[in-house]
């Protein structure tokens, strides 16, 4: 299932970089696939187990995550079990962002392609709350671009009552404001924030304790694949950088929204885990950028094109790089690997023992 979807968003990533046409209505069967994909899972991708006794604990969460700890118990009380609750969590994730990608993307495949290799395996695929989080932001941004700050507001504050990560998106209404990738502040924002990273400063220590302790933890996780990461993330930045756009535009917006959360990414450099947690919200616009580029530029000027050829092989070999991490993560068997990871649905639950030992009690980190 895996590598049929992502054959058909290459395919058609491909037949729209070369036709500038839409389709609609395969469109909408890959992004249904999607949705069955992560509705019907079973013990993938990240954290499906540990959620899992979350649900059987849910005063675990009362104090840091509320809201998110009524959605179990309400759940419990009318009689839905874990895998039920996992169903419907996903499903949610993929509707609530479905007007996002038809109606602010135009049906765009390769957007598709950019969130399929990153966001939608985190989120909907796999930490389902801020994948839940991720989606009530497609929802409410539009108001933040019709200047309703206070319903945009109510939104994200709701929102945080599910991941305490999603008060970044308070940030939106300044980013859209004040437009910080402008040439004339890029290459001193880019200094300052990958020399910040590169200091690997322990910031934990200035926050309350209610978000330190929970920043400690992460940071007891992150390794020095840190670097590579932020490499990765460099590589996607330059490009975009060198693509013009109008002030007050969506496509100006995108680019702001994307390039923020680069810079919170090397802000939060110290901690792999919490810099990728907040940097999440914010990555997704690449996918409104791609989108609103297409319309806007004219794809045959050679920059435009190569713009949009390295989207592809990148977020291509993104996909391959998560894909490998969640092998690694779920304790699958050797011989297991990104070029050969099974899926594995309610339906056939049973064959997740045959290819791994999924780390059942990995607790500590996902409670944060």
């Amino acid at each position: 299932m895996y590598y049929i979807i992502l054959t058909l968003l290459l395919l058609f990533s491909l037949k729209e970089l070369f036709s500038k046409k839409r389709y609609p209505i395969f469109f909408v069967m890959v992004y249904g696939l999607m949705t069955l994909m992560a509705t019907f899972r079973y013990g993938q991708i990240h954290d499906y187990f540990a959620y899992g006794f979350l649900y059987k604990n849910p005063h675990i969460m009362e104090a840091k995550d509320p809201g998110f700890a009524v959605l179990m118990v309400l759940s419990q009380n009318i009689g839905i079990d874990y895998i039920t609750f996992v169903a419907i969590m996903s499903f949610l994730c993929m509707v609530l962002a479905f007007p996002f990608f038809s109606k602010k993307c135009h049906y765009s495949f390769i957007s598709l392609l950019i969130f399929y290799s990153y966001t939608f395996l985190e989120g909907a695929m796999g930490s389902f709350r801020q994948g839940l989080c991720l989606s009530l932001l497609l929802c409410i941004y539009p108001l933040s671009e019709k200047r309703k700050y206070i319903w945009f507001t109510v939104g994200v504050i709701a929102g945080c009552l599910i991941h305490l990560s999603f008060i970044v998106c308070l940030l939106f209404p300044f980013i859209l404001k004040t437009q910080i990738h402008e040439k004339k502040y890029v290459s001193l924002i880019l200094i300052f924030f990958l020399t910040f990273a590169s200091l690997q400063i322990d910031y934990s220590v200035f926050l309350p304790s209610f978000l330190s302790n929970r920043v400690s933890v992460y940071l007891e996780k992150a390794n020095s694949a840190g670097f590579l990461q932020l490499l990765l993330r460099f590589t996607l930045i330059i490009p975009l950088l060198l693509i013009k756009t109008e002030k007050g535009t969506t496509l100006s917006h995108a680019k702001s929204i994307y390039f923020t959360g680069f810079c919170l990414y090397c802000l939060l450099g110290a901690d792999v885990l919490t810099a990728g947690r907040i940097e999440y919200y914010f990555r997704t616009f690449l996918c409104l950028f791609i989108a609103e580029l297409s319309i806007t530029k004219n794809r045959w000027n050679p920059k435009i094109f190569f713009f949009f050829s390295f989207m592809i092989i990148i977020n291509t070999f993104v996909w391959f790089k998560n894909i490998d991490f969640a092998c690694e993560n779920g304790n699958y068997n050797k011989d297991i690997n990104a070029f050969n990871f099974p899926y594995i649905s309610i339906f056939n639950h049973k064959d997740l023992y045959l290819y791994s030992n999924p780390p059942v009690q990995n607790m500590k980190y996902v409670e944060f």
